[in-house]
C-alpha cells in the first residue's frame, strides 16, 4: 500500500470544572489534581462552537444494599452507586450517574443527568428510567426509560415504552411490539 500523510491534529483547550484543580509545571506542562473523592468526568465537547475538553470530579455516594425505607430516597449532586435494587415508590435523582448493582423495581424512579447502568432489570409497569446521557440494563421488561443518548438491553425488551436520541441496541430479542414502544432518534 502507498503512505498516507496525515496532518497534524488541533490543541484542544482544557477547561477545569468542580473537584478539579490545573497548577503549571515545569516546561509549560499542566498538571490536574483532584480536590476531592470522586469520579472523573471528562465531558469532551470538540464539536461545540468552542471546542475543548472539561474534566471535573463528582462525588459518589454510594449505598450499601438497597434504596427503600432505610435509606429514603435519594437527591445527590454527584453520582450514586447502589449495591442492591431501587425499591417501589422510591427515587433517585443525581446529577452524575447511577449505578445499580440488582434491579429498578416496579414503581421505582431513577433520574441521572448522566448515565444510568442497572446490572439485572427495569421493572415493572410504573418504573420510570430517565438519563441525559446512555442507559444500559440486562433487560427491560414494562418500564418507560428514555436517554439522550443509546438504550442497551443485554437480553430483551418488553411491553415497554423506550425513546432513545440516538439508537436502541437489544443483544437477545424484543418482545411483543404491540405492547410496547420502541423509538430511536438515529437508527434501531
Amino acid at each position: 500500500g502507498q503512505p498516507i500523510t496525515a496532518s497534524d491534529g488541533a490543541v484542544l483547550p482544557v477547561e477545569t470544572g468542580r473537584g478539579v484543580r490545573a497548577t503549571d509545571g515545569l516546561n509549560g506542562v499542566v498538571w490536574f489534581q483532584a480536590e476531592i473523592d470522586g469520579e472523573l468526568i471528562v465531558d469532551d465537547r470538540r464539536e461545540a462552537s468552542t471546542p475543548a475538553i472539561f474534566l471535573s470530579v463528582q462525588p459518589v455516594l454510594v449505598i450499601r444494599g438497597d434504596v427503600c425505607f432505610e435509606t429514603g430516597s435519594i437527591d445527590h449532586p454527584g453520582s450514586v452507586e447502589v449495591h442492591g435494587c431501587v425499591r417501589s415508590g422510591f427515587h433517585v435523582a443525581v446529577e452524575g450517574n447511577v449505578t445499580v448493582g440488582d434491579a429498578i423495581e416496579d414503581g421505582g424512579d431513577v433520574r441521572a443527568d448522566g448515565t444510568v447502568a442497572v446490572a439485572h432489570g427495569i421493572i415493572g409497569s410504573k418504573t420510570r428510567v430517565h438519563a441525559g446521557g446512555s442507559v444500559y440494563a440486562k433487560f427491560i421488561l414494562e418500564g418507560q426509560v428514555d436517554a439522550g443518548e443509546t438504550i442497551v438491553a443485554c437480553e430483551y425488551i418488553r411491553d415497554a415504552q423506550v425513546l432513545a436520541d440516538e439508537t436502541v441496541e437489544v443483544s437477545g430479542r424484543v418482545g411483543n411490539p404491540k405492547s410496547g414502544a420502541i423509538s430511536g432518534g438515529r437508527a434501531m
